[in-house]
């Protein structure tokens, strides 16, 4: 069986407007509703890696947020994890094999 990655996703509220920010990768996603930037947030956890296995960047997909995004993880007052289906449907895996997010709400 191989490794697999769990992302970490802070979900938070800004004036109107919900936040995704993804703490391995620091990409945002931004919305209306929660549940629109979490879709929103593995669609693009997606894009990023097909576009890094395409042009042969794997090593440039893992970017750490900021730390003050780090740390509001800490405070976070629930958290759910979310599969995610394979990026390639015919294989089994998703490479690099991310198969869960963790969305925290702050």
């Amino acid at each position: 069986m191989s490794p697999s990655i769990k992302l970490n996703i802070v979900v938070y509220k800004e004036g109107e407007e919900w936040i995704a920010h993804c703490l391995q990768m620091d990409i945002v996603a931004t919305g209306k509703s929660a549940k629109a930037v979490e879709d929103d947030m593995i669609a693009l956890i997606k894009a990023q890696v097909r576009f890094a296995i395409d042009n042969g960047n794997m090593e440039n997909v893992f970017k750490p947020a900021p730390s003050e995004i780090w740390s509001m993880i800490g405070h976070a007052k629930r958290c759910a994890l979310r599969s995610i289906r394979p990026l390639i449907p015919h294989k089994k895996e998703f490479i690099p094999p991310v198969k869960e997010v963790e969305f925290c709400f702050a």
